[in-house]
């Protein structure tokens, strides 16, 4: 499939990019974390994004991210990012669409400790990376807030709650 191949090669090309930023930024011990750009709708999580980098602490309990636990209210996420000190998120699967609740955007909190900590720092293949550092008073800016190169997803009718 010559798209599924565009984008392995677009994320290849965006972690290249990416690694000496965060290399160069980080130290033996900071936090880490890797999720979704909006963390309101937590379908996946490039978890091989820490195995790059084995001297840094992954930031949170969640891992990996599944829809409807990380992405709860209160599920402790957004405490996990208050804490973090870099977070890698990804657009890679925002065009995802399944015929079920993985579709709907639960909670904001997540995506406004972002935005209430963090600074964006490196942007990589269209946004389809996105670089994010510890910042006093933060940057004002989620994950969510930044289109990347696949589409946001629409939620079906019957679907949204």
């Amino acid at each position: 499939n010559p798209v599924s191949a565009l984008a392995r090669f677009a994320l290849a090309n965006a972690l290249i990019r990416m690694i000496p930023d965060l290399e160069a930024r980080s130290e033996p011990g900071d936090r880490l974390i890797v999720g979704t750009a909006d963390l309101s709708r937590t379908v996946y999580s490039d978890v091989s994004i820490y195995y790059l980098f084995p001297e840094l602490e992954p930031g949170t309990y969640f891992i990996e991210m599944d829809p409807g636990l990380a992405d709860a209210e209160d599920s402790g996420l957004a405490e996990d990012i208050e804490q973090a000190d870099f977070l890698v998120l990804t657009n890679f699967w925002s065009g995802w669409l399944e015929p079920n609740t993985s579709v709907q955007r639960r909670s904001q909190e997540h995506n406004q400790a972002v935005a209430d900590n963090f600074c964006l720092v490196g942007q990589y293949e269209t946004n389809l990376l996105l670089l994010f550092e510890r910042c006093d008073g933060g940057g004002g800016v989620s994950g969510a807030d930044i289109e990347g190169l696949y589409p946001t997803v629409p939620v079906p009718e019957e679907l949204a709650s």
